[in-house]
């Protein structure tokens, strides 16, 4: 007998109360939960319990789990490996294969290659459970295996088997042609608080092309400083860069594609769990069912069009650390708009109607002084209180729980808010008139805009006396030199002329 995993108290009732009686009466169902949630572990359960009965007469006893990418192979692998053992075969190129085992951990590529024949099924491996992992991902490739499967096993007078689908973001074209009910999980919310997973901070950082023109190091130091990050990217030049910035700075950066090797892979993973690896920068490769535990941050340099990848792609940083009490989400990319982790949303097998809980319909504030978003009244961390026209004009403040009349104060002038380009050009006057450099004026902008309780963003270019001055970025090899050396005209004459 095979010892079965054990589970937290509300897994075993999603098993038990969710999971089991919905096969028995369909047959075929997904099981949605977050990632992070330990989906996998109870498909572990699932088989291990499966595997502890005897096959009937109409059964082979064998067991499928199928994944769309070689990575998740060897996730699937650690995963069946870590106590209590359960034994199995893996199917996939270049690695060895057990047929002797019961429960076989595949490629679905593999299983194509291997076992289909013009769209007929030619293998004598027939399973009475199969296990989809990342079920939205790569469904009519499954669902070819699938069928031409199930077609000879019935023809070889076999039941017909269960199948499993398991996502935290089950959203897929032809779902509900395969499956016939998805079982929900605990919400979000719910499994933070149980201390499940980690809670998150979110930041809006600079744009796309200004993180790469050099704020990316810079709002990751503010952020996320010392974290194990992962970065997100559009195009593989961009990745590249990133990686090559941040080494740069000090900062141990790798860079993961489609070439890497599977071995270099998993080190580079195992490097970013420990902290022996800071940042690994990627497009595509780790956005889902890439499992590190020690995930202090996620910083995105892209736009993301569609809510199952985006939240695939920030639960990336949900699992629980061991180093990091929450996880940062730094945005460069603008994607608020798919809203927060913590959001419930509820899945159905049409993929174009999604259900979202009440509260994420709530309006999301940037703090103007620390760039946190969250939605109330006051900022979480700093605690910026932000006020509507309507409470300025009626001079009402949010003191957490309700609007209270502030208290006029006589012969108080409305203040005018600067410009990021004002606030610049008024701190290069100050730092190259006192000998500082561009950095120092930079720190001095954006101290000025904190004050006047604004976002502080570098201008790429500032209009003094009708002459445009390009700037520079702020990790450029000349930021460290003093302004009066890089831009003259913003020193004193007296400077100038010592010069």
């Amino acid at each position: 007998m095979l010892t079965v995993p054990s589970l937290y108290s509300n897994q075993q009732a999603l098993v038990d109360d969710g999971v089991r009686p919905a096969m028995q009466e369909v047959g075929n169902v997904i099981l949605s939960s977050e990632p992070g949630s330990g989906k996998t572990r109870m498909s572990k359960h699932i088989c291990a319990c499966a595997m502890n009965k005897p096959p009937s007469d109409r059964q082979t006893g064998r067991i499928l789990f199928a994944v769309h990418r070689r990575g998740l192979v060897d996730n699937a692998i650690d995963s069946f490996k870590e106590p209590p053992y359960l034994p199995h075969g893996v199917l996939m190129s270049s690695r060895n294969t057990d047929w002797s085992q019961r429960m076989q951990i595949g490629s679905i590529d593999t299983l194509l290659s291997w076992h289909l024949d013009n769209g007929i099924y030619t293998s004598k491996a027939f399973f009475d459970l199969v296990i989809y992992d990342e079920c939205h991902a790569h469904l009519p490739t499954f669902a070819r295996w699938l069928m031409a499967h199930n077609e000879a096993r019935k023809a070889a007078g076999f039941t017909s088997p269960f199948v499993l689908g398991l996502s935290g973001t089950p959203d897929a074209k032809g779902q509900g042609d395969l499956f016939q009910r998805i079982i929900q999980g605990p919400t979000p919310q719910w499994l933070i608080e149980a201390g499940q997973l980690s809670p998150f901070r979110y930041y809006g950082g600079s744009s796309v092309e200004d993180a790469l023109a050099g704020d990316l190091v810079r709002d990751w130091r503010l952020y996320a400083n010392g974290r194990q990050t992962m970065g997100f990217f559009r195009y593989v030049a961009d990745a590249k860069h990133a990686a090559e910035l941040f080494n740069k700075h000090g900062i141990r950066a790798e860079y993961v594609d489609s070439d890497t090797k599977d071995k270099t892979r998993r080190a580079m993973l195992k490097d970013l769990d420990s902290g022996r690896l800071t940042y690994l920068a990627n497009v595509g490769i780790c956005e889902r069912g890439t499992n590190v535990r020690n995930i202090g941050a996620i910083q995105l340099c892209v736009r993301i069009r569609s809510l199952a990848r985006y939240r695939q792609i920030i639960s990336r940083a949900s699992r629980k650390s061991d180093v990091w009490p929450d996880a940062v989400l730094i945005d460069h990319g603008d994607n608020a708009q798919h809203g927060f982790f913590e959001d419930t949303v509820h899945w159905t097998l049409d993929h174009s109607r999604l259900l979202f809980s009440p509260h994420s319909n709530r309006p999301m504030s940037e703090c103007p002084r620390c760039q946190r978003r969250y939605r109330g009244g006051k900022c979480w961390d700093c605690g910026y209180e932000p006020r509507s026209a309507s409470h300025q004009a009626s001079n009402m403040i949010f003191d957490q729980s309700q609007l209270q009349r502030r208290k006029l104060t006589a012969g108080r002038r409305k203040r005018t808010v600067k410009t990021n380009e004002q606030l610049f050009t008024e701190a290069l006057y100050r730092a190259g008139r006192s000998g500082r450099t561009y950095r120092s004026a930079y720190g001095l902008a954006r101290m000025e805009a904190e004050k006047q309780g604004t976002k502080f963003k570098l201008p790429r270019r500032v209009t003094v006396g009708g002459e445009v001055v390009d700037l520079i970025p702020y990790d450029h090899v000349d930021s460290g030199r003093r302004v009066a050396d890089v831009f003259p005209r913003f020193a004193s004459r007296k400077t100038r002329k010592a010069r």
